[in-house]
């Protein structure tokens, strides 16, 4: 007796499929159009708006390199304890630095500025410019100003003396150690924290959303005004870098 075979998944998988349809009128100013859009956006990118998304990348260089600083102040008191304030070593909070971006249309530059501490030292006293004084090993002659002498403990030792004149504030530890790691940052490690931080793909992805938006107005038709929409679309991609 034969035995009867269920064929519905076969025919599933022979049925005809329905296709859509793609407008392919006007097909060679729509070639032109999406072509005109993309060299127009990554000239946008190249050029108009690079000046823009440097200070985006800058932006966020600062806030990886102040991270990182932290993170060495941790680990190296003696070396950074000076651009924070007492007792804040590695702390966000007691930086006595910060960082400035400069808004030049040819190449955005980025630099810090020392603070002024406003906390008071084991002493006492504030050194308003112990940053700076320090990062610059500026020697310093420290006078008594509501006593006749000065009177300190150094090393256990107790000391009594009118003047104390200090060669290297701070410790020769601290001399140029903010600015030395700043520079050996931007030279060696700042491409890879915006790599880390995703960056250059994002500005990737803002190219290739753009670019697939673009092409789906183009195949409607709308072929008009390229330029525009590629200078649209570059502002676009750095916004969202923010």
């Amino acid at each position: 007796m034969a035995r009867s075979i269920d064929t519905t998944p076969l025919k599933a998988l022979v049925k005809p499929q329905s296709r859509k349809h793609i407008r392919t009128g006007n097909i060679t100013e729509k070639i032109a159009a999406s072509v005109l859009f993309n060299s127009e956006l990554i000239n946008r990118i190249n050029n108009q708006d690079k000046s823009r998304i440097q200070v985006a990348g800058l932006k966020m260089i600062a806030i990886y390199f102040e991270a990182y600083v932290d993170n060495l102040a941790r680990i190296n008191h003696s070396k950074f304890h000076h651009i924070y304030e007492p007792g804040m070593v590695g702390d966000k909070e007691g930086r006595l630095f910060q960082s400035s971006i400069s808004s030049s249309s040819i190449k955005p530059n980025l630099a810090y500025t020392f603070l002024p501490s406003t906390m008071p030292q084991e002493s006492g006293y504030v050194f308003k410019n112990k940053a700076y004084v320090m990062e610059n090993q500026i020697p310093l002659n420290i006078t008594a100003r509501n006593a006749e002498y000065l009177r300190f403990e150094y090393e256990g030792e107790f000391y009594t003396k009118k003047t104390i004149f200090v060669a290297e504030p701070g410790g020769s530890d601290v001399g140029g150690a903010f600015v030395k790691t700043f520079n050996t940052f931007m030279t060696s490690m700042a491409g890879a924290a915006l790599a880390d931080l995703g960056f250059f793909e994002r500005i990737e992805k803002g190219i290739a959303n753009e670019s697939r938006i673009a092409l789906a107005r183009v195949s409607a038709g709308k072929i008009e005004g390229m330029a525009s929409e590629a200078a649209k679309s570059a502002n676009n991609i750095v916004r969202r870098l923010k």
